[in-house]
């Protein structure tokens, strides 16, 4: 406890120093206060392993060179420090770890930028080899809509290239070859299976062949409101984050945070699951990130998707994105997906009734490709019938009848901890659940 309170002190006047010399310096230099810098590099930082020599350089944008870098709050990993003129980090990691830490820089005209990070240490032996995680089929398109989906890769060293080097994109389609977007508006109805290899900064490379279709005309939706989750800032008129759904109950086990919620800055929200120093849920502390449309949107019918990559699973795991009246009589529910433990296990339940007779129809579908990269997760919800799809294909029985709902939906999506079933649970962590876009489509 008193090492904890030391830290927390010594944090507090840190904070408080830094906050008083970039109010001095504003006064100094106004004119250059209207400049700062501000550090581009995404928040999760590639992994390190064990053991293995480890270099990743942080990046910069505005201001005045030449730039110092300075570690503010927290550490960085044992065995890795920064480089106080480069903004390098690096080293030889030497042992396993998931830290998290503070980084200002400050330029020429003394203004300063700060980010957070993380940063993961794990196993031992060579560095993870370059692989591409985004899965086929991408998500299809329509011809004269505009189009955009991200590729990912994990491992090897970044920056990473992108190039297709065999067989052809869509017409109408490119790719950039530095974040890995694939956009443009199709000018053709086809089917192509392009092969796209990714290469790092230390010249390895991988490949995967993909599958794209360009469907001809109209699909029979119009998209009335989505989330791509571009920049780097949650937008707050479509977002309430966290829920008000804050109870560390029977059945979730952990505190819902704001910043456990943010994007990635390449187009992703995170929703996160972590274990804290206090405050939380339990004596493991827990916290994690889910947000809601409540107050902002809600839509009775329609084709409700999301494009996510899923956590590995373990006990207590529980992605979902829930559709419900927000703030309104509970049930209906739609779910359009949960996850409970294992990843490679998709649940889709309807809930109906009253809270006092509460009644739902539930089914799962196992397949062991939804563990690993992206996926199209919907429902096409329609007067008297709602349809649950993955990739595009139905994976369960619709549920049909005047018991399903005509009462407008708004979303809830989190990485919560905990089981539905009320059983033990003992969770690794931290989680992440990962979310391309959020859209939601009404038919025309």
């Amino acid at each position: 406890m008193f090492k904890s309170h030391w830290f927390r002190v010594q944090w507090q006047s840190t904070f408080i120093a830094i906050a008083t010399a970039v109010l001095l310096m504003a006064a100094i230099h106004p004119a250059a206060a209207a400049t700062p810098p501000s550090i581009t590099t995404p928040s999760r930082l590639p992994d390190g392993v064990v053991g293995s020599a480890y270099s990743q350089t942080l990046a910069v944008s505005g201001g005045s060179s030449p730039y110092r870098w300075y570690v503010i709050v927290g550490a960085l990993p044992a065995g890795l420090s920064l480089n106080t003129n480069t903004g390098a980090i690096s080293g030889t990691p030497a042992s396993a770890a998931d830290t998290a830490f503070s980084v200002a820089v400050t330029d020429a005209n003394s203004n300063n930028g700060y980010a957070n990070f993380n940063l993961k240490t794990s196993g031992t032996g060579a560095r993870a080899s370059l692989a591409i995680t985004s899965s086929s089929p991408l998500p299809n398109g329509t011809v004269n809509a505009a189009y955009s989906t991200t590729l990912t890769a994990t491992g090897g060293t970044t920056p990473y290239r992108w190039a297709v080097t065999s067989g052809a994109l869509p017409a109408g389609l490119s790719l950039n070859a530095s974040s890995g977007v694939i956009s443009g508006t199709p000018t053709t109805a086809t089917t192509t299976s392009p092969v796209i290899t990714v290469t790092d900064a230390s010249s390895g490379s991988a490949a995967a062949t993909f599958q794209l279709t360009i469907n001809t005309g109209s699909t029979g939706w119009t998209l009335v409101w989505s989330d791509e989750f571009d920049g780097t800032t949650l937008d707050s008129s479509k977002w309430l984050n966290p829920t008000n759904d804050n109870a560390c109950g029977a059945l979730v086990k952990s505190t819902f945070m704001a910043d456990d919620a943010y994007l990635d800055g390449s187009g992703h929200l995170v929703l996160r699951a972590q274990s804290r120093a206090s405050g939380g849920c339990g004596a493991s502390h827990i916290t994690a990130g889910q947000i809601s449309t409540k107050g902002r949107f809600s839509q009775a019918y329609g084709r409700f998707e999301f494009r996510a990559q899923m956590p590995v699973g373990g006990s207590g795991s529980w992605p979902a994105l829930w559709m419900y009246p927000i703030g309104n009589t509970w049930p209906p529910e739609i779910d359009l997906l949960e996850m409970q433990a294992d990843s490679s296990v998709a649940y889709m339940t309807y809930h109906w009734g009253t809270e006092q007779n509460h009644q739902q129809s539930y089914e799962s579908y196992s397949n062991a490709a939804l563990a690993t990269g992206y996926h199209i997760f919907a429902v096409e919800w329609d007067p008297g019938s709602i349809t649950w799809y993955i990739d595009g294909a139905p994976v369960r029985s619709s549920f049909l009848g005047s018991n399903v709902t005509s009462i407008p939906m708004g979303l809830i999506m989190g990485m919560q901890i905990g089981d539905w079933t009320g059983a033990a649970i003992s969770p690794t962590l931290p989680k992440y659940m990962t979310v391309d876009y959020v859209r939601v489509y009404k038919r025309e």
